[in-house]
């Protein structure tokens, strides 16, 4: 029985003592990996097996004068070095006490270290001087967007990257930056740790601003995590993250993401369409940025993005100077003849634009009339232009850049001149300009996209209040215009309702359509002297990218006759000879959507307005790059 007892114990001593010499083996190898590879880095002379030996050496590991350890060191890679250690050892510790015939065990350790790896560090950002405090507001569902917050004061503002992720370390109480990445905080929280981290100063004033209206929001926010914003490769060494990131974009993001489906109502200021003071935009944000990534370009696909929208233009171009004119004038050829049928299908009082004149005299001038508040009621015929708004749908919109597409290995260059090639595209998916339904709209389902009316041709039903008329003497006073409610109210000509015979409708349906720019290398590359080392700033690009502008041409808009059902047989006589002369469409696709028309300059405004506001850059894009060709660090990689 005790000899059993006894044998169990030296089983479980030799076992135990085993484990802690391969374990105590296992960290020197690591550690002469890590030191040779490092050596070799600095001085490509240094021989990395004296460096791997003099590293054993030096923590007193033994075996190394006697023989009973081997040490083998090799290069495996770019400044990669791979240490064997074999160590001999007697497998039992009672072997040795009882002087029985010794056996031998050799203990066999790897370990693979790679040292001064390059890092690179991208980041995207509009190219914008200022921005909108009641954007910004809106975003937020800000009960009051007259605050001013100073949004200016955010632009081209740095914030540094390691002083956020230490402060959100301690505050999230977690064990390292991949779990600051994946930890999941409030927006408030979020940034106000980005605003104890900003020095004193005009954008950390501005941040307060913005901070207070946050618990005032009407928005519900969802908590969010860092790591949507930004991607740093695990591997990444601490002094690397000693860089910035954008604040501007930072916020921005936060709250986009952070907002979920919240639909803002923004006006959006025009410049170039007198009689066109603002856009009303409804924008919801589909995908947040990625501002900024940061890895090897070696062995990473460092990439950023901009953020995605889903947005509803509406805007009224009834009182846009010429546009009415322009339109009517295009029509021309078409108009006489419809005017003189019209006259004879017995509507009278048809006037192109404007007021009806002198309307009650022309419609009952024939007529003996005499009543009082039971007069009969006759057709005024109509042609308008551009009688509703005009709606314009965006969603997409994403600027990209990455270390890691349409490159070849290697993505950067280290020799007397430090490089790094950036690739960028930029995408804007659906398009569509009508009139549409906004649930619809900010739905996930196709939209349906009706034809916006550029020329309505219908008549509203009037009669006078009071008419004494013989033979086209006397006179009719006071206008009644039928309302949607088949009341006949004063005056009210603006709010009457409309019997649409026909008319030419303006539509581009683009549900199904991707339009994608081909992925391009900036070129020249991002190069040294202006190229920074990471931590160090940034050399930022501006990248041509595509606006609405770009992608609207008159050929892919429809000029579509219509007619209503209810009109019969006279709304589709209208209807067909509207369609007849070729001559009519291209001079309204001129006028409407042709270079410096209505169409081109309210997708500049959308785009390099809204989008670029809202941190969803196609143009005016600014991609940054930083490059450190060699780290000052080393990692075990097996």
């Amino acid at each position: 029985m005790l000899t059993t007892v006894v044998a169990f114990m030296a089983l479980a001593t030799d076992t135990g003592r085993l484990y802690f010499e391969k374990r105590s083996q296992q960290k020197n190898t690591d550690i002469a990996a890590l030191e040779a590879a490092l050596r070799y880095c600095r001085d490509n002379s240094t021989v990395v097996q004296t460096a791997a030996t003099e590293a054993l050496d030096r923590n007193y590991f033994p075996g190394l004068d006697d023989g009973n350890t081997v040490v083998e060191a090799n290069l495996s890679g770019e400044n990669t070095v791979q240490v064997i250690v074999r160590q001999t050892t007697t497998p039992s510790l009672f072997e040795r006490v009882m002087s029985l015939d010794k056996e031998s065990l050799v203990l066999v350790t790897t370990a693979t270290a790679k040292s001064c790896e390059p890092r690179a560090q991208l980041s995207i950002k509009p190219n914008i001087a200022t921005v909108e405090d009641g954007v910004l507001l809106n975003l937020l569902g800000a009960p009051d967007d007259s605050v001013v917050i100073g949004g200016d004061n955010l632009v081209n503002v740095g914030l540094n990257l390691l002083d956020f992720l230490d402060l959100l370390q301690v505050e999230l109480g977690v064990a390292d930056y991949n779990s600051v990445l994946g930890t999941e905080i409030s927006l408030l929280d979020l940034l106000t740790i980005a605003l104890d981290v900003l020095p004193p100063g005009d954008a950390a004033d501005s941040l307060t601003l913005l901070l207070n209206e946050i618990p005032l929001a009407s928005v519900p926010f969802s908590d969010i995590t860092l790591g949507e914003l930004l991607t740093i490769s695990p591997n990444t060494p601490r002094a690397v993250l000693d860089t910035t990131i954008d604040l501007l974009q930072l916020v921005q993001g936060s709250i986009q993401l952070a907002s979920g489906d919240h639909v803002a109502d923004i006006d959006l200021p025009v410049v170039g369409i007198p009689g066109v003071a603002t856009v009303s935009v409804k924008t919801t944000v589909i995908e947040p940025a990625q501002i900024s990534a940061i890895g090897n370009p070696n062995e990473d696909d460092i990439s950023v993005r901009s953020g995605q929208i889903r947005a509803l233009a509406t805007v009224d171009l009834g009182g846009v100077s010429g546009l009415t004119t322009g339109i009517t004038d295009a029509l021309s050829p078409l108009l006489t003849p419809i005017v003189n049928f019209l006259d004879t299908a017995g509507f009278g009082g048809l006037n192109l634009i404007g007021s009806v004149g002198n309307l009650l005299t022309d419609i009952f001038e024939f007529l003996l009339t005499v009543c009082n508040g039971n007069c009969p009621q006759r057709n005024a015929a109509y042609v308008e232009a551009v009688s509703q708004p005009l709606q314009i749908s965006i969603e997409g919109g994403t600027a990209q850049a990455s270390t890691g597409t349409l490159i070849s290995s290697p993505a950067y260059l280290c020799e007397e001149t430090r490089e790094l090639d950036v690739a960028y595209t930029a995408n804007l998916l659906k398009i569509n300009i009508g009139v549409m339904d906004e649930d619809q709209v900010f739905s996930n389902n196709d939209i349906d996209v009706e034809p916006y009316p550029i020329a309505e041709i219908g008549y509203r039903k009037v009669r006078p209040r009071s008419c004494v008329l013989i033979l086209g003497l006397g006179s009719c006073s006071d206008e009644q215009w039928e309302q949607d409610n088949g009341s006949f109210v004063t005056d009210a000509k603006s709010t009457a309702k409309r019997y649409v015979i026909a008319g030419l409708g303006l539509r581009l349906s683009n549900n199904n359509s991707v339009t994608d720019t081909s992925t391009q290398l900036l070129s020249p590359p991002l190069s040294s002297p202006d190229l920074p080392n990471v931590g160090d700033g940034f050399e930022y690009r501006e990248t041509s990218g595509i606006s609405l502008g770009d992608v609207l041409s008159p050929s892919d808009i429809e000029i579509i006759p219509y007619s209503s059902s209810e009109a019969g047989t006279l709304g589709a006589t209208l209807s067909g000879t509207l369609s007849l002369l070729d001559s009519v469409v291209d001079a309204l696709l001129t006028t409407v959507a042709g270079d410096g028309g209505v169409l081109d300059i309210l997708a500049q405004s959308i785009v390099d307005e809204l989008l670029t506001t809202l941190g969803v850059g196609l143009v005016q894009t600014e991609i940054g790059g930083a490059l450190t060709c060699q780290s000052s660090t080393a990692r075990l990689i097996q």
